[in-house]
């Protein structure tokens, strides 16, 4: 376990500016979502999607970055030099992901639930009902899972093409491909099927449930393919 503080250590230290670059934007539309929200402008609606959709951009090049910018000069030289299995560096690099996307995340949930209550009007009507704030949740929660899915694609990616020509294109054709055939796992039918008569909210409730289901199914195998990318750099070299 030492070895593998070791390289969280690492891939912390080596990635930190970025984190904090990318933590103050998502903090600067927090505000200014907040900022506009507080003056009754609705577009601070929007820079909440903003930021959502930055997160999911940041997830698509992340992972593949994480192993790239490892692969030249001396922190190559010293992480193959390192007497740990290859599984632990990938691994390493995954926990710190992970992070930032749950610290990210947090961030804009909690600023959108902090301001929509202390909002004057308070909640919107759309969140009147405590079921609303539960679809809400589970809608971000939803996407949540998908943006770490995203990540450890990458990064499985990555640890795949390193060895060829335009490894960056084929990383992102490698990231499309796992996600697409990953978005083939459907769960759906674990959790029944519910009768149109229970109504609309109903409706919508369930479908969230079966895409957590799904999406927290689908995020697992692609930790099961990162895995077996370590065992293939464990035997192909880092």
């Amino acid at each position: 376990m030492r070895g593998f503080w070791a390289l969280l250590e690492k891939d912390v230290r080596l990635s930190l500016p970025w984190f904090l670059t990318n933590l103050t934007v998502v903090l600067l539309f927090v505000g200014l979502a907040a900022f506009n929200i507080r003056r009754g402008n609705e577009v601070g609606v929007l820079f909440f999607l903003l930021a959502g959709a930055g997160m999911f951009l940041w997830s698509i090049f992340a992972g593949i970055a994480t192993y790239f910018s490892e692969r030249e000069g001396r922190i190559y030289e010293f992480v193959n030099s390192l007497p740990v299995s290859r599984i632990l560096i990938l691994l390493s690099k995954e926990v710190w992901l992970v992070l930032q996307a749950t610290i990210y995340f947090a961030v804009i949930v909690l600023g959108a639930y902090l301001i929509f209550r202390t909002s004057e009007a308070g909640i919107t009507s759309q969140m009147e009902q405590i079921g609303s704030i539960y679809d809400i949740l589970k809608a971000a929660l939803s996407g949540y899972l998908r943006i770490l899915l995203t990540l450890t694609a990458g990064l499985v990616s990555a640890s795949l093409v390193k060895d060829l020509p335009f490894r960056w294109f084929f990383a992102i054709v490698m990231l499309l491909v796992i996600v697409w055939a990953v978005g083939w796992i459907d769960l759906s039918s674990v959790l029944g099927t519910q009768p149109v008569a229970q109504g609309y909210s109903y409706h919508i409730t369930s479908a969230l449930n079966s895409q957590i289901l799904n999406e927290g199914v689908r995020f697992a195998a692609t930790l099961v393919l990162l895995l077996l990318g370590g065992v293939w750099i464990e035997r192909r070299g880092y």
